[in-house]
């Protein structure tokens, strides 16, 4: 607890809204605030209770903005980005903000953080359930027995991308005894070198120079993707789909090529458009915010999902993922929904 706390605890309304959520006497609202009356409010009722918050803003200036204002009252708090869905085979798009979503994602699933802000577009879209998260990050230690091909295999399970050299996350490059990868929550990339199947030695290094940083004992492997499944087994699930909607024209079309694709051992770009399939029962960051204090700021539902929708890129996107058979709404979390988390 900080002055700033202290400094609440002599605003009566600040200590009307601390015993609402003490008392669970919720919804509650509070009007007139400026902005950084909104992140002092945040960030002391999160310090005094101990609770940490799950803070919806109408878009993302408006959460970088509230979220480097709630850092500034002294709390570890972060942004989830939103992020663009490939749904086109030859789409080529960046994963810079989905790995700082799973990175954000992995930070709420050990309880490292105090609040995260994100915009309602981030809010509505589904995400990797958190079991499926927490089964595909394990750890390496030094001295340990490890097979170097399992442990590729595992990489490309999680998303990773091989690449001749490291330099960007969610990559790894193997030669001879040595794998280099990059984790999505890490700051550099990692190497391990093998004396044969055992673990020699873990190292940070920089990924221009190549030069070795710090040794560490062990190291924490997290997914690279939001989509966690093998080629084999997308497949699989592609070829059912498309017999159970008895597919037809275009839509049969799309579904065989990315089958040929898999079954020629091309990975897809485009993968995002099966989640509905790879996730039966879906997960938002809701999911991983069970026991989080809810903020919602201005009042923007109809508003804002409307000129999402509307929007030409969302109209296009519209198209490619219908050619699989399903809606877009599969893709995101309802208002009416959101309600009853």
């Amino acid at each position: 607890m900080n002055c700033y706390t202290e400094i609440a605890k002599n605003i009566p309304e600040f200590l009307s809204l601390a015993a609402a959520v003490r008392k669970d006497r919720l919804p509650c609202g509070a009007t007139g605030l400026s902005h950084i009356h909104k992140a002092h409010m945040i960030s002391s009722l999160c310090m005094s209770l101990e609770r940490r918050a799950l803070v919806i803003t109408p878009d993302e200036a408006e959460a970088t903005k509230l979220c480097a204002d709630m850092q500034g009252f002294g709390i570890r708090a972060f942004v989830f980005p939103a992020r663009d869905f490939s749904f086109r085979t030859d789409e080529i798009a960046s994963r810079e903000y989905e790995h700082k979503r799973l990175k954000i994602l992995g930070k709420m699933l050990g309880g490292d953080y105090d609040a995260v802000v994100l915009s309602a577009e981030a809010a509505l879209q589904f995400t990797v359930p958190p079991a499926m998260l927490m089964n595909n990050s394990f750890s390496v230690a030094v001295g340990e027995d490890c097979d170097t091909a399992e442990l590729i295999t595992t990489l490309l399970r999680c998303g990773y991308v091989r690449s001749e050299q490291v330099d960007g996350p969610g990559q790894f490059a193997s030669r001879g005894g040595i794998l280099d990868f990059f984790p999505p929550d890490a700051e550099h990339p990692y190497r391990i070198e093998f004396w044969g199947d055992s673990v020699d030695s873990i190292a940070t290094f920089d990924g221009e120079s190549q030069r070795r940083l710090e040794s560490v004992d062990e190291v924490e492997i997290t997914p690279a993707r939001e989509v966690l499944i093998t080629d084999e087994a997308l497949c699989a699930l592609i070829e059912a789909h498309a017999s159970s909607i008895r597919a037809r024209g275009s839509a049969l079309k799309n579904l065989n090529s990315d089958i040929d694709r898999l079954r020629g051992g091309v990975r897809l770009n485009s993968a995002d458009k099966y989640m509905p399939l790879i996730y039966p029962d879906p997960a938002s960051i809701f999911s991983y915010a069970a026991d989080c204090m809810l903020f919602v700021c201005e009042s923007f539902w109809g508003a804002r999902q409307d000129k999402f929708l509307r929007s030409a890129q969302q109209r296009d996107d519209k198209r490619g993922f219908s050619a699989t058979g399903y809606s877009v709404k599969a893709l995101t979390v309802t208002p009416c929904s959101l309600t009853k988390c």
